[in-house]
């Protein structure tokens, strides 16, 4: 398993619009991989990657892939050829397997027994999100619409997890607290039964 991933803002790894983190990133948190997304609208952060899938897709001839099998032996062929074939020019003509001789090493292996929930629920509590309450007193978070309090309707309010509780918890701009929420959504049972796709309307993140 690598250690970090850069990722960009697009779905399934982000969230254009900021909203809310979606749940593939915090499934990588939970078996320790740090995502790293690129600033918002700069897909050039991400340039070589981009352009090495790019490569990576025609190396291996997604059209012609009979099934998922004849896919995965075309990839282990690009694999091959990339790290062992394929000379660069930044490293003096040297394929990759020359300059980097461990490449092939496994790090960390991946195994289903070292996801850590614990790990999710802290990385959430490190960070804030905010939303303007509607004038019913209503916010919408993670698929969830909350009746907060008629005395903040119309203004904006801040939301923190806290971790001990497992808590999704509402703040004024002043830190005053108002309400709290138990996290249904983000759960450990649907984190490790992470859906393939995520079809939600971004207008009730």
């Amino acid at each position: 398993m690598p250690q970090a991933i850069k990722i960009d803002n697009g779905r399934p790894f982000g969230d254009p619009k900021r909203l809310q983190i979606p749940l593939l990133p915090l499934w990588l948190v939970g078996y320790g991989i740090k995502p790293i997304w690129n600033r918002a609208a700069r897909p050039t952060d991400n340039a070589k990657v981009e352009r090495a899938q790019a490569t990576t897709a025609n190396w291996s001839d997604l059209a012609t892939c009979s099934d998922i099998e004849d896919l995965r032996r075309k990839l282990a062929q690009v694999i091959l050829t990339q790290r062992e074939r394929y000379p660069v020019r930044r490293l003096n003509e040297q394929t990759r397997q020359q300059a980097y001789p461990a490449i092939d090493t496994p790090l960390r292996l991946f195994e289903v027994s070292n996801f850590d929930y614990q790990q999710v629920l802290a990385f959430l509590q490190s960070r804030c999100w905010h939303r303007k309450v509607s004038k019913i007193a209503v916010i919408s978070f993670y698929y969830q619409r909350w009746f907060v309090s008629r005395s903040v309707a119309d203004q904006w309010v801040s939301i923190r997890l806290d971790a001990s509780s497992n808590e999704w918890v509402i703040f004024k701009d002043t830190g005053e607290f108002i309400k709290s929420f138990p996290n249904t959504v983000i759960t450990q049972e649907a984190l490790l039964k992470l859906p393939t796709s995520q079809t939600n309307s971004d207008e009730l993140c």
